[in-house]
């Protein structure tokens, strides 16, 4: 089976937040089952440096487009990156009007370009146009990731390779999609049988997320409590009612983390390493975290909280700021790290700036501190407002760093809380919690310091049970294989064909599954 992906991120070469990460974790794992993978994003300015730092070089040459999206001609190459057995296939699209600019998205400090939706609808028209090209034959099934690429299935209909092709579109973040002015309809490649209330039409705007969501085969969220959530108007920003007239066509899929890379056992950026059966080297990477922030070294019962994290308001980072001061009044420690809104980093660095003995924080993007943070703290706090899968939560469980965290979607789907019964069967790996407010995390506070000072026992089992936990890529992975397998064959029997046809190389096309 061949995959073609479209993203606007792709780890390690350009990434924000999770998509990059989640993308290449994926793409990675579906390699393993056999798949042959193809991923389509941006080269933007930030690949360019990154590529350049690690030593690898994109091709000189390679598929060149040329399409016409309203009344402009527009024209972009596909440089792959250098191949290797057992990997997917990395294509970047040249086009530096669009792509070679400060940020992916906006200029540093915040905001978004104005014109972020035709940027992303050239990157989905180009994909197509180039998809034959890139990946030797047709691909079997596209792979939309959020907003970015959520025109394909409007723009694989014009297309007389791609129109019978499967699209599964993943909703990363509901919150963003693309939303632009109705004179831009024409911009992204669209036309008056888009601009409808079933489509691209919202509240008198194009929105790109929308009309994907009508028109693609399948749509993922990235957890399965997160897609039941997408049917509610509360967790579903404004697009509840479009989920619902999908749902037959919704799945929740949980997203995986890079298990490899991050292994406390093995980690070459901790000063010392461990393991579920031996966590003992928990306690020289707390002091030395300690040490390499400027923070005065805690005491016995005196936890260290941590935050990795974008400091937005959906990350519920308001709240932390509100209980931080009452939480280094009675002796505790605290390290973050991380960027985001202006008025949530002002408000915690000036936090930290009247506590630096107890609160440290960083803003520079710094790999191999956040590895040294979820290994040096003892709890982790992440009470998102709404998270669609999150990676931090398991990332922290992997190090021995049970969460605090807002009993809501993927966080939902993969911290067991520490009730009586959880703790005596050895299940639990962090605590949750309901109520949507800062009283509402302060109390799980209370309940997890409680417990991680007064009960070490069963503390060291909730360390040891999250450790333990398979947050690997395999499992989704499997899910995603088997979801293209029934859209493939699905398609074929719409077509009338049968699975000898599209094995033959000389017949329509390449079969697979």
């Amino acid at each position: 089976m061949r995959v073609a992906f479209v993203a606007a991120e792709v780890a390690p070469w350009c990434r924000t937040g999770g998509l990059g990460e989640a993308v290449t974790g994926l793409a990675h794992a579906l390699v393993r089952r056999g798949v042959e993978v193809h991923v389509m994003a941006p080269l933007y300015r930030e690949c360019r440096r990154t590529l350049a730092e690690a030593g690898v070089a994109p091709s000189r040459d390679g598929a060149y487009v040329e399409l016409r999206l309203g009344g402009r001609r527009l024209a972009g190459l596909f440089r792959s990156l250098p191949w290797q057995a057992g990997r997917p296939h990395v294509h970047l699209l040249e086009h530096d009007a669009f792509f070679d600019r400060e940020g992916p998205y906006g200029p540093p400090g915040g905001g978004a370009y104005d014109d972020n939706p035709v940027r992303f609808a050239f990157l989905s028209a180009a994909s197509l146009e180039a998809g034959w090209a890139l990946c030797g034959l047709p691909p079997d099934v596209w792979h939309a990731h959020d907003w970015h690429a959520a025109l394909l299935p409007a723009h694989r209909r014009r297309t007389e390779t791609h129109a019978s092709t499967p699209v599964v579109l993943t909703v990363h973040n509901v919150s963003f999609q693309g939303i632009a002015p109705r004179e831009r309809l024409e911009d992204m490649g669209l036309d008056a049988s888009d601009w409808h209330w079933e489509r691209y039409e919202h509240y008198d705007h194009v929105n790109p997320l929308k009309g994907g969501i009508a028109l693609a085969d399948a749509i993922v969220a990235p957890s399965p409590s997160h897609a039941r959530e997408l049917l509610e108007p509360a967790g579903a920003d404004g697009l509840d009612a479009v989920f619902r007239a999908h749902a037959d066509r919704l799945h929740g899929i949980l997203n995986g983390i890079d298990t490899e890379a991050w292994n406390p056992a093995t980690d070459p950026y901790l000063p010392a390493r461990y393991d579920a059966r031996d966590p003992s080297g928990k306690t020289p990477c707390r002091d030395a975290l300690c040490a390499e922030l400027g923070l005065e070294p805690p005491a016995s019962d005196e936890p260290v909280f941590a935050v990795v994290s974008r400091l937005t308001w959906h990350k519920g980072v308001d709240w932390i700021a509100d209980v931080l001061p009452g939480l280094l009044d009675r002796g505790a420690r605290a390290v973050i790290l991380g960027r985001g809104e202006r008025a949530l980093e002002e408000r915690l660095r000036a936090l930290a700036a009247a506590r630096p003995s107890r609160l440290a924080m960083r803003t520079a993007f710094d790999v191999g501190l956040a590895h040294r943070i979820f290994a040096g703290a003892d709890l982790f706090l992440m009470p998102s407002r709404f998270e669609p899968c999150g990676l931090a939560q398991m990332q922290a469980m992997r190090y021995g760093t049970p969460p605090v965290a807002r009993a809501v979607g993927g966080l939902r789907d993969t911290v067991v809380d520490a009730t009586p019964e959880a703790l005596a069967q050895g299940l639990a790996t962090g605590v949750l919690f309901d109520e949507p407010s800062a009283h509402g995390l302060w109390q799980a506070c209370e309940r997890a310091w409680a417990l991680w000072r007064d009960h070490p026992w069963a503390w060291r089992r909730m360390m040891q049970a999250g450790m333990q936990r398979d947050f690997g890529w395999d499992g989704p992975a499997a899910a995603y294989h088997a979801l293209y397998d029934r859209l493939v064959r699905a398609s074929r029997a719409r077509r009338g064909l049968d699975d000898r046809a599209l094995r033959d190389p000389h017949g329509v096309g390449r079969g697979g599954g």
